[in-house]
């Protein structure tokens, strides 16, 4: 199960990392894609799959409340803090949707760390994805 989730978390964060533009419909569609394929791929089970995908709606609340300019460490810990340890450890699968935050932040904090407006909007944009992504039950 922890390898399933592990090569899925992997290869979510290489189809997000791979995103040519970098524009507003790019990420969402991107991201929503990945995952979407996180969610069908890492959890077999339906009623299992409906509460990782309302955890996933969680993580994008979480990215609406960014302040500053955190580091993509400083946002991992951000978005999990939205959730209790013991849920990640319930539901492990959540890894995929982590990896997927992780990959579009890195590449747009390299490009945009110091442009926080658009650094915002894009965070937006991948909130939307995970939202899209996750509602495609």
């Amino acid at each position: 199960m922890k390898m399933r989730v592990a090569a899925m978390a992997a290869c979510a964060a290489m189809l997000c990392s791979c995103a040519v533009l970098q524009t507003d419909q790019g990420i969402v569609a991107t991201v929503a894609a990945a995952t979407s394929a996180g969610l069908k791929y890492s959890v077999h089970d339906p009623a299992r799959r409906h509460v990782v995908a309302n955890y996933v709606y969680v993580y994008a609340g979480a990215l609406r409340t960014v302040t500053g300019n955190p580091t993509p460490d400083q946002l991992i810990d951000l978005i999990n803090s939205f959730i209790p340890a013991n849920v990640r450890a319930q539901y492990p699968e959540l890894a995929f949707a982590v990896s997927i935050v992780v990959a579009e932040y890195q590449s747009l904090y390299n490009k945009y760390h110091d442009n926080v407006a658009t650094l915002y909007r894009y965070l937006n944009d991948v909130a939307t994805g995970l939202e899209t992504g996750a509602s495609g039950l």
